[in-house]
């Protein structure tokens, strides 16, 4: 099983390293110049079916984990697709607490990521954009990395949990460097545990200090 994720990991970074280019699009809002990259992923994504991946499906609705899915025979890989433009401050949420926890304790279903960093470049100005993209003006994307991994596979020392709804997972900051850890799915999500615990003792602690403040 092990040879098998890792060849499904290898074969999603191959495929979208070699196919996701630089591309020159019209500036509109952050989200909607992001929304351009994932959908250019997902294309891709749409188009690997071979030996190792026998067919992809679509969300299953707005909410769900995944942008799309791949399935390799009876197991199901939730692919999450991430973009950031590395000229901007971020803290991305990944994925919620409960979804995670009922992925993990689900043998045959794998959360995956595929994350894409890139920069802006006004067209009209020759400049690489630091701020928001110009509405209405040309601009070239340019594809820094493609990084793809099981959330199993990040580091500890780089994650937090972000209150958002019953809990997000966050990276805590996206223009660091990605740590990630080998210690295996069973131990990482001991470690995430332990996270996510601190976080609900601590939301207990806020929550009392408003009550009390409102006891006044």
């Amino acid at each position: 099983m092990e040879n098998k994720l890792e060849n499904v990991k290898q074969y999603i970074k191959s495929k979208v390293t070699d196919e996701l280019q630089d591309y020159v699009t019209i500036g509109g809002k952050q989200r909607s110049l992001a929304d351009t990259v994932e959908d250019k992923v997902y294309d891709i994504l749409c188009d690997v079916i071979n030996e190792l991946i026998t067919e992809t499906k679509p969300p299953r609705s707005d909410k769900s984990i995944e942008d799309i899915t791949l399935i390799s025979n009876e197991d199901i890989f939730w692919v999450d697709i991430k973009t950031h433009n590395v000229n901007r401050s971020a803290f991305p949420n990944m994925t919620a607490i409960e979804k995670i926890k009922k992925v993990i304790h689900t043998e045959n279903e794998k959360l995956i990521y595929v994350s894409v960093n890139y920069e802006l470049k006004n067209n009209k100005t020759g400049k690489i954009i630091k701020g928001k993209p110009v509405q209405g003006v040309e601009h070239t994307v340019f594809i820094k990395s493609v990084d793809v991994f099981y959330v199993w596979e990040l580091d500890m020392s780089i994650l937090t949990i972000g209150n958002l709804g019953k809990g997000q997972l966050q990276i805590k900051d996206a223009n660091k460097e990605l740590v990630f850890t080998n210690q295996g799915k069973e131990l990482w999500f001991l470690d995430f545990k332990k996270l996510v615990l601190a976080f609900l003792r601590n939301q207990i602690v806020k929550i009392n200090k408003q009550i009390l403040e409102w006891e006044k």
